[in-house]
């Protein structure tokens, strides 16, 4: 970790991953000993009002503030996932077993990266059925493949992937999105605008919105669309 970050090592890191449960405490009803699971990188009960409101990384259970795995004692005593076992509370609640069939290495990424590119499109794209994505890729690099695959697999009409990284560019392609570099022209009416060049998605779909052409432009430390004309 480096920078101005309120985490200081040394510290175990790891705040995604699926395991094998191994035990389970007397509480546990619903998750078994030998189920392979999803483990979220947030610690929370379910059962508050913040969780129940889908908030769950501001779990009041956990004291409001960010309960989580890797991030050293700023986030509590949970350690990393990068070990060989980890301690899971409200296990009922926060553990996603993997479904029969399904290769554990596949998801991965389910407990963080993967959920964020889900919340970032599927929901938009279920509201606004064949609707049109922009995808400012580059900065937290697998979410903004994950979010033009998935909007790619639930039927937007047309994906629009930009990022400077030829790699990317080429995996956003075989994921259904059509490719560019982040200077490239963007022009067009736009139902989902998604903005990857931090560490966390920022998704724009309140209404269609359309950027003329050559819209994606660099500020100062990221990319970002200009103001929509309606």
């Amino acid at each position: 970790m480096c920078g101005k970050v309120p985490f200081r090592g040394p510290f175990p890191i790891g705040h995604e991953c699926v395991a094998e449960v191994v035990a389970v405490g007397s509480g546990v009803r619903r998750i078994r000993v030998g189920q392979d699971v999803i483990v979220p990188w947030a610690v929370s009960c379910g059962a508050c009002p913040r969780c129940l409101a889908g908030l769950t990384s501001k779990c009041a259970a956990a004291g409001g503030t960010l309960a989580a795995y890797g991030f050293g004692p700023a986030s509590g005593p949970w350690g990393g996932m990068v070990a060989d076992r980890i301690r899971v509370p409200h296990a009922d609640h926060m553990l996603v077993p993997v479904p029969d069939g399904v290769p554990p290495i596949r998801v991965a990424a389910a407990g963080d990266n993967l959920a964020d590119a889900w919340r970032t499109v599927v929901p938009p794209l279920a509201r606004r059925e064949g609707g049109t994505v922009l995808v400012l890729g580059g900065g937290a690099k697998s979410i903004g493949l994950y979010a033009a695959g998935l909007a790619a697999a639930h039927g937007a009409a047309t994906v629009h992937y930009l990022d400077d990284d030829p790699q990317r560019r080429q995996i956003a392609e075989s994921l259904g999105a059509e490719a560019g570099p982040l200077n490239g022209s963007v022009g067009g009416v736009y139902d989902v605008v998604v903005e990857v060049t931090s560490r966390a998605p920022a998704c724009a779909a309140r209404s269609p919105r359309r950027l003329p052409a050559g819209s994606a432009r660099r500020s100062a430390t990221t990319w970002r669309p200009v103001r929509a004309s309606r």
